[in-house]
């Protein structure tokens, strides 16, 4: 798998099998996007980039919706044949998001995989929505949160040292901040061609 950074600062997936779980994140981002932003964050990114891991829900924030705009939302998406599984009262569930906690969505009749969808908050989830990344692959397009706060690559130090927890290792054209050039390669050895460079 070849992941590359578009001089649009898109990124795009090269090789990349698409999953039950991808086909089913997009389902349901596709009928947020008619309504709001969002943007995927936390460990599901760090799947797409190639960790081996597993999920059984997919994290997002997004940005406020009025009332009636998300009542027209909750309509579409349970007409698309999904639910919320903390409530099924609407107006419920819009309550809990303002009052800053998570809702889930998964589809009828299943409990995983799910959405965890919040409205931004903070600071963080600003930032996150603010400076979302298209990542696409095969016919599938995400925004997800920039590459600095997703699991795992959130932890690589300032001492400009690769990340290989995860067996990924970057490999950034030095001085370049906005990561024009990325390539991430699955398996690269550390070292001077799998460090990140500031």
């Amino acid at each position: 798998m070849r992941i590359a950074s578009a001089p649009d600062g898109s990124i795009h997936i090269d090789g990349k099998v698409v999953t039950a779980l991808d086909r089913f994140v997009t389902s349901v981002t596709e009928i947020i996007e008619r309504y709001t932003r969002y943007v995927i964050v936390s460990g599901y990114v760090a799947i797409l980039f190639g960790r081996a891991r597993g999920t059984e829900d997919i994290d997002l924030f997004i940005d406020y919706m009025d009332r009636d705009t998300f009542m027209s939302f909750s309509k579409d998406l349970l007409e698309q044949g999904f639910y919320f599984l903390n409530s099924d009262d609407i107006g419920e569930i819009y309550s809990m998001l303002c009052d800053r906690l998570a809702v889930r969505i998964a589809k009828t009749d299943r409990i995983i995989p799910n959405v965890e969808m919040k409205f931004k908050k903070d600071d963080f989830d600003h930032y996150a929505i603010s400076r979302a990344k298209v990542v696409q692959f095969d016919d599938i397009r995400f925004f997800v949160s920039p590459i600095e706060l997703a699991d795992p690559l959130q932890t690589l130090s300032r001492e400009r040292q690769g990340y290989r927890g995860c067996g990924l290792s970057l490999d950034v054209v030095p001085g370049d901040a906005r990561w024009r050039s990325l390539a991430i390669v699955h398996g690269a050895p550390a070292g001077p061609g799998g460090a990140l460079w500031n």
